[in-house]
């Protein structure tokens, strides 16, 4: 499980994390498919400019945080699809669940720190 923040921004089970990485990678493509954001992302990591693996870790690396509430909202509509298994569909259940508790603890936690 992820926790990096104090304003529990960050705090997310791990399976959110993942899924909220391969959103950023996806996003990475998307944008970067556009000269003009991959010009701007080459000035911005010119000591790697030519290693396109490196170019997409960094920017994976640095925004996969903006993408955890895509990555728990996708996995909440997988729990609406018909074509999903139930057993994946309890395997992510269980992972909103988690989630939800971790976030919940976070802010209790940050919130008592603050009172002391």
């Amino acid at each position: 499980m992820t926790q990096a923040s104090q304003t529990g921004q960050r705090v997310c089970h791990v399976r959110i994390r993942e899924v909220a990485r391969e959103a950023a990678a996806e996003l990475y493509e998307s944008m970067m498919s556009q000269n003009v954001f991959y010009e701007a992302w080459k000035k911005q990591n010119t000591d790697v400019v030519g290693n396109e693996k490196e170019l997409v870790r960094r920017f994976v690396d640095r925004n996969w945080v903006k993408c955890i509430d895509f990555a728990r909202g996708t996995l909440a509509h997988m729990l609406t699809r018909p074509d999903v298994a139930e057993s994946l569909k309890d395997e992510i259940m269980n992972v909103l669940t988690k989630d939800q508790v971790l976030r919940n603890k976070r802010v209790a936690n940050t919130r008592l720190s603050k009172a002391n």
